[in-house]
């Protein structure tokens, strides 16, 4: 790794991301070299640094993808597919190193003393330092004796932000039983950024189901039984930055039925009483025996529980009826 006045193992140039809130997505880094200095100077490695103490971290958070540099030099671009995501207002370093450093110079990185270097997208904040450092194997990052910076440019896209309330709803279970675990009730929405669900003030979930913070779900078994719809209203929140935006859902429970407080009353049970024998017993005969009473006292209150009207009078005595006239 190398420029014009000195040659060294790794260089690094600092820029600093944009003011946008939703931050940025690096797609690539583009150098202009001047020359190469072999003729097999190995792999040329480009990532990205985050800053530690106003030099690059020692871990790269990316490493861009591209070609060596040519013997004649020129511009090169770099991609990135993973890692790419930057932050606003953020200092980073492009960092270039030769896998099969020698302490001798590899490829040749244009330098410039101008500060004039443009990147895309030009949010306003974007900056490219105008300070080159080097580093000679494990040594330390130092600025490098030549005035001026690597010569690069920066290409990004915003990442946009959500500024509309998240878009929610919920449907409803057909019906709820005590005791018996409901099927998971998942909120229905295309929004990739919810932050957070949690029930509005004096809004409570019949006992037995919780809500997830998390994921929006509704679990649970229901503990005790309601006899009319549970309204629930759950408030859900993205992760906007730097004021979040919320939005009400509101979700109608079914009636929660409770099989066992609900089942009828099980029917009377009528006493078994024992057939009588009547054969024996002839008119003008002595009152009968007192087993024949009790038979006879047992299925007239059988016929009382059972619904059955029982009517007495004394013997001899004369009916009552109605005269007509």
């Amino acid at each position: 790794m190398g420029n014009a006045r000195g040659n060294f193992v790794q260089a690094a140039t600092a820029f600093t991301t944009g003011s946008s809130a939703g931050g940025y997505t690096l797609r690539a880094a583009t150098a202009k070299f001047w020359f190469r200095t072999k003729t097999s100077p190995g792999d040329l490695v480009v990532a990205i640094h985050a800053a530690s103490g106003g030099s690059p971290a020692s871990d790269a958070i990316a490493i861009l993808s591209g070609n060596n540099p040519g013997t004649l030099g020129g511009d090169y671009t770099y991609t990135c597919s993973t890692g790419c995501n930057l932050l606003p207002n953020t200092i980073y370093f492009l960092v270039m190193s030769a896998r099969n450093a020698d302490f001798s110079g590899h490829y040749a990185w244009s330098v410039t003393g101008s500060d004039g270097q443009t990147n895309e997208p030009g949010d306003a904040g974007w900056q490219i330092s105008n300070v080159l450092k080097s580093k000679f194997g494990g040594g330390t990052w130092t600025d490098h004796s030549h005035s001026g910076t690597g010569m690069f440019k920066v290409t990004a896209t915003v990442n946009e932000i959500d500024d509309d309330a998240p878009s929610v709803r919920y449907k409803p279970p057909s019906s709820l039983t005590v005791g018996q675990r409901i099927r998971a009730i998942v909120p229905i929405t295309s929004d990739t950024d919810i932050a957070s669900y949690a029930l509005k003030d004096g809004s409570v979930l019949p006992r037995g189901l919780r809500l997830d913070e998390k994921t929006g779900m509704i679990t649970g078994r229901p503990a005790t039984g309601i006899g009319r719809v549970t309204v629930v209203t759950v408030v859900v929140c993205d992760g906007a930055k730097p004021t979040a935006n919320c939005d009400e859902v509101t979700l109608k429970l079914p009636a929660i039925i409770d099989e066992e407080a609900d089942a009828p009353p099980p029917e009377p049970q009528l006493p078994e009483v024992p057939p009588l024998d009547l054969s024996s017993v002839k008119v003008g005969d002595a009152a009968p025996s007192s087993g024949l009473l009790l038979a006879l006292a047992s299925a007239g209150a059988a016929l009382v529980a059972g619904g059955v009207g029982v009517a007495v009078r004394r013997r001899g005595a004369p009916s009552r009826r109605r005269r007509r006239t």
